[in-house]
Protein backbone atom coordinates (compact mmCIF):
# COMPACT_ATOMS: atom_id res chain seq x y z
CA UNK A 1 0.00 0.00 0.00
CA UNK A 2 2.45 2.43 1.15
CA UNK A 3 6.41 2.24 0.17
CA UNK A 4 8.44 5.10 1.26
CA UNK A 5 11.80 4.83 -0.88
CA UNK A 6 15.40 6.13 -0.13
CA UNK A 7 13.91 9.36 1.98
CA UNK A 8 16.84 11.47 3.00
CA UNK A 9 16.68 15.00 4.17
CA UNK A 10 19.68 17.13 5.55
CA UNK A 11 19.47 20.72 7.34
CA UNK A 12 22.48 22.67 6.15
CA UNK A 13 25.29 20.19 6.21
CA UNK A 14 23.72 17.89 9.19
CA UNK A 15 21.63 14.36 7.74
CA UNK A 16 18.99 13.83 9.69
CA UNK A 17 17.34 11.04 7.76
CA UNK A 18 19.91 8.90 5.85
CA UNK A 19 18.05 6.25 3.09
CA UNK A 20 14.67 5.19 4.84
CA UNK A 21 12.76 2.59 3.14
CA UNK A 22 9.90 0.74 4.58
CA UNK A 23 6.56 -0.76 3.44
CA UNK A 24 3.20 -0.63 5.50
CA UNK A 25 0.13 -2.51 3.89
CA UNK A 26 -3.40 -1.66 4.00
CA UNK A 27 -4.54 -2.27 7.78
CA UNK A 28 -0.93 -2.52 9.62
CA UNK A 29 0.17 -0.34 12.29
CA UNK A 30 3.47 0.26 12.17
CA UNK A 31 5.47 1.81 15.32
CA UNK A 32 8.68 4.13 15.43
CA UNK A 33 10.65 3.81 18.05
CA UNK A 34 13.57 5.47 19.10
CA UNK A 35 15.52 8.38 21.25
CA UNK A 36 14.81 12.02 20.81
CA UNK A 37 16.59 13.52 17.97
CA UNK A 38 16.47 10.17 15.99
CA UNK A 39 14.76 11.37 12.65
CA UNK A 40 11.37 10.25 13.53
CA UNK A 41 9.33 13.30 13.85
CA UNK A 42 11.15 14.37 10.47
CA UNK A 43 10.35 11.45 8.53
CA UNK A 44 6.57 11.90 9.64
CA UNK A 45 6.81 15.34 8.45
CA UNK A 46 8.31 14.18 5.22
CA UNK A 47 6.14 11.84 4.28
CA UNK A 48 3.29 14.49 5.14
CA UNK A 49 4.92 16.96 2.90
CA UNK A 50 5.09 19.40 5.75
CA UNK A 51 9.11 19.11 4.97
CA UNK A 52 10.26 18.58 1.39
CA UNK A 53 12.86 15.34 1.56
CA UNK A 54 16.31 15.94 -0.79
CA UNK A 55 16.10 12.87 -2.03
CA UNK A 56 13.28 9.63 -1.94
CA UNK A 57 9.96 8.75 -3.26
CA UNK A 58 6.39 8.25 -1.81
CA UNK A 59 4.08 5.94 -3.35
CA UNK A 60 0.80 5.04 -2.37
CA UNK A 61 -1.33 2.42 -3.94
CA UNK A 62 1.43 2.26 -6.79
CA UNK A 63 0.66 5.93 -7.42
CA UNK A 64 3.90 7.83 -7.59
CA UNK A 65 2.94 11.11 -4.74
CA UNK A 66 6.03 12.88 -4.38
CA UNK A 67 9.43 12.09 -6.21
CA UNK A 68 12.47 14.38 -4.59
CA UNK A 69 13.89 14.87 -7.70
CA UNK A 70 10.73 16.44 -9.53
CA UNK A 71 9.84 18.45 -6.38
CA UNK A 72 10.32 21.70 -8.36
CA UNK A 73 6.74 21.03 -9.68
CA UNK A 74 5.07 20.26 -6.89
CA UNK A 75 2.78 23.13 -6.25
CA UNK A 76 1.12 24.03 -2.86
CA UNK A 77 -2.39 22.93 -4.18
CA UNK A 78 -0.92 19.94 -5.55
CA UNK A 79 0.57 19.63 -1.87
CA UNK A 80 -2.14 19.71 -0.11
CA UNK A 81 -3.41 17.28 -2.39
CA UNK A 82 -1.22 14.92 -1.38
CA UNK A 83 -1.32 15.48 2.22
CA UNK A 84 -5.10 14.67 2.33
CA UNK A 85 -4.02 11.29 1.61
CA UNK A 86 -2.20 12.07 5.33
CA UNK A 87 -3.76 12.44 8.73
CA UNK A 88 -1.86 13.65 10.91
CA UNK A 89 -2.17 14.04 14.57
CA UNK A 90 0.52 16.19 16.44
CA UNK A 91 1.95 16.31 19.76
CA UNK A 92 0.29 19.48 21.15
CA UNK A 93 -3.07 19.16 19.69
CA UNK A 94 -3.49 22.17 17.28
CA UNK A 95 -6.64 22.72 17.94
CA UNK A 96 -8.29 25.82 16.61
CA UNK A 97 -9.05 27.62 19.95
CA UNK A 98 -11.72 30.26 18.61
CA UNK A 99 -14.01 27.18 17.24
CA UNK A 100 -16.03 24.04 19.12
CA UNK A 101 -14.90 20.53 19.53
CA UNK A 102 -17.39 20.18 16.23
CA UNK A 103 -16.43 23.26 14.59
CA UNK A 104 -12.47 22.20 14.93
CA UNK A 105 -13.77 18.39 13.33
CA UNK A 106 -15.72 20.23 10.07
CA UNK A 107 -13.78 22.89 9.59
CA UNK A 108 -11.43 19.96 8.17
CA UNK A 109 -14.04 18.45 5.92
CA UNK A 110 -14.56 22.10 4.77
CA UNK A 111 -11.14 21.58 3.29
CA UNK A 112 -12.40 19.17 1.35
CA UNK A 113 -15.07 20.41 0.11
CA UNK A 114 -17.90 18.60 1.78
CA UNK A 115 -20.57 19.14 4.58
CA UNK A 116 -19.95 16.38 6.97
CA UNK A 117 -21.71 17.78 10.24
CA UNK A 118 -23.15 14.32 11.08
CA UNK A 119 -20.01 12.00 10.36
CA UNK A 120 -18.46 14.57 13.04
CA UNK A 121 -21.06 14.61 15.47
CA UNK A 122 -20.53 10.20 15.11
CA UNK A 123 -16.62 11.04 15.10
CA UNK A 124 -16.81 12.77 18.51
CA UNK A 125 -19.12 10.33 19.97
CA UNK A 126 -16.94 7.53 18.68
CA UNK A 127 -13.92 9.22 20.74
CA UNK A 128 -16.06 9.34 23.77
CA UNK A 129 -17.10 13.28 23.53
CA UNK A 130 -20.70 13.18 22.46
CA UNK A 131 -21.60 15.61 25.21
CA UNK A 132 -18.39 17.57 24.80
CA UNK A 133 -18.71 18.30 21.08
CA UNK A 134 -20.05 22.32 21.69
CA UNK A 135 -16.76 22.97 24.35
CA UNK A 136 -13.77 25.03 23.48
CA UNK A 137 -10.49 23.70 23.15
CA UNK A 138 -9.80 25.52 26.64
CA UNK A 139 -12.95 23.80 28.43
CA UNK A 140 -11.34 20.15 27.70
CA UNK A 141 -8.24 17.91 29.10
CA UNK A 142 -5.31 17.34 27.76
CA UNK A 143 -6.85 14.04 26.56
CA UNK A 144 -10.18 15.38 25.33
CA UNK A 145 -8.60 17.59 22.99
CA UNK A 146 -6.21 15.15 21.96
CA UNK A 147 -8.80 12.69 20.82
CA UNK A 148 -10.90 15.98 18.93
CA UNK A 149 -7.38 16.32 16.81
CA UNK A 150 -7.95 12.60 16.22
CA UNK A 151 -11.62 13.03 15.04
CA UNK A 152 -10.51 16.02 13.10
CA UNK A 153 -7.99 13.59 11.28
CA UNK A 154 -10.22 10.83 10.45
CA UNK A 155 -12.78 13.51 9.17
CA UNK A 156 -10.58 13.36 5.98
CA UNK A 157 -10.64 9.76 5.78
CA UNK A 158 -7.37 9.37 4.85
CA UNK A 159 -5.62 6.25 3.73
CA UNK A 160 -2.63 6.40 6.18
CA UNK A 161 -3.34 7.82 9.90
CA UNK A 162 -0.36 9.36 11.24
CA UNK A 163 0.65 9.98 14.96
CA UNK A 164 3.43 12.05 16.43
CA UNK A 165 4.31 11.05 20.04
CA UNK A 166 0.18 11.53 20.88
CA UNK A 167 0.92 11.44 24.39
CA UNK A 168 3.82 13.11 24.95
CA UNK A 169 1.93 16.29 26.37
CA UNK A 170 -0.09 14.13 28.81
CA UNK A 171 -0.06 12.88 32.00
CA UNK A 172 -0.76 8.93 32.90
CA UNK A 173 -4.39 9.00 33.34
CA UNK A 174 -5.06 10.89 30.08
CA UNK A 175 -2.46 8.61 28.26
CA UNK A 176 -4.88 5.92 28.48
CA UNK A 177 -7.55 7.40 27.64
CA UNK A 178 -5.71 8.01 23.99
CA UNK A 179 -3.91 4.54 23.92
CA UNK A 180 -7.25 3.26 23.67
CA UNK A 181 -8.20 5.12 20.92
CA UNK A 182 -5.59 4.45 18.96
CA UNK A 183 -5.63 0.98 19.85
CA UNK A 184 -9.53 0.47 19.05
CA UNK A 185 -8.51 1.98 15.06
CA UNK A 186 -5.66 -0.74 15.29
CA UNK A 187 -8.41 -3.86 15.69
CA UNK A 188 -10.67 -1.82 13.24
CA UNK A 189 -7.51 -2.18 10.97
CA UNK A 190 -7.06 1.86 10.01
CA UNK A 191 -3.69 2.06 8.71
CA UNK A 192 -1.21 3.79 11.05
CA UNK A 193 2.59 4.79 11.48
CA UNK A 194 2.59 5.77 15.20
CA UNK A 195 5.87 7.60 16.80
CA UNK A 196 5.91 6.98 20.28
CA UNK A 197 7.87 6.83 23.48
CA UNK A 198 5.03 4.32 24.80
CA UNK A 199 6.89 0.61 23.92
CA UNK A 200 4.59 -1.38 25.83
CA UNK A 201 2.09 0.11 24.02
CA UNK A 202 4.02 -0.31 20.53
CA UNK A 203 4.96 -3.58 21.67
CA UNK A 204 1.44 -4.86 21.93
CA UNK A 205 -0.82 -2.96 19.37
CA UNK A 206 1.60 -2.53 16.35
CA UNK A 207 2.39 -5.19 13.53
CA UNK A 208 5.67 -3.71 12.65
CA UNK A 209 8.27 -2.06 14.24
CA UNK A 210 11.00 0.38 13.51
CA UNK A 211 13.86 1.42 15.52
CA UNK A 212 15.53 4.67 14.30
CA UNK A 213 18.96 6.10 15.37
CA UNK A 214 20.97 9.08 14.21
CA UNK A 215 18.35 9.18 11.12
CA UNK A 216 18.84 5.75 10.03
CA UNK A 217 16.60 2.43 10.58
CA UNK A 218 18.59 0.49 12.79
CA UNK A 219 16.29 -2.96 13.40
CA UNK A 220 13.05 -3.58 11.70
CA UNK A 221 10.71 -6.13 12.10
CA UNK A 222 7.50 -7.91 14.47
CA UNK A 223 7.08 -6.28 17.32
CA UNK A 224 8.48 -9.51 19.05
CA UNK A 225 11.93 -9.45 16.66
CA UNK A 226 12.42 -5.69 17.31
CA UNK A 227 10.96 -4.96 20.87
CA UNK A 228 11.47 -8.60 22.66
CA UNK A 229 14.33 -9.94 20.82
CA UNK A 230 16.30 -7.26 19.00
CA UNK A 231 19.24 -8.26 17.66
CA UNK A 232 21.22 -5.18 17.26
CA UNK A 233 23.36 -3.78 20.11
CA UNK A 234 22.12 -0.45 19.40
CA UNK A 235 18.12 -1.66 19.88
CA UNK A 236 19.34 -3.70 22.95
CA UNK A 237 21.05 -0.93 24.57
CA UNK A 238 18.05 1.45 24.08
CA UNK A 239 15.22 -0.83 25.23
CA UNK A 240 17.62 -1.92 28.14
CA UNK A 241 16.37 0.47 30.96
CA UNK A 242 12.67 0.82 29.63
CA UNK A 243 9.99 -0.88 31.76
CA UNK A 244 7.11 -2.68 29.04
Amino acid sequence: MLEIRNIEKSYGKKKILKDISFELEKGQTLSIIGSSGSGKTTLLRCINLLEMADKGQIILNGEMLYDAGKEEEIKDSQAINIRRHFGLVFQQFNLFPQYTALENVTLASKLKGIDIKDKAVALLEQMDLGERMDYYPHQLSGGQQQRVAIARALALEPDVLCFDEPTSALDPMLTNEVLKVIQELARKKMTMIVVTHEIGFARQVSDEVIYMDDGEIVEMGTPGQVIVDPQNEKTRRFLANIVF
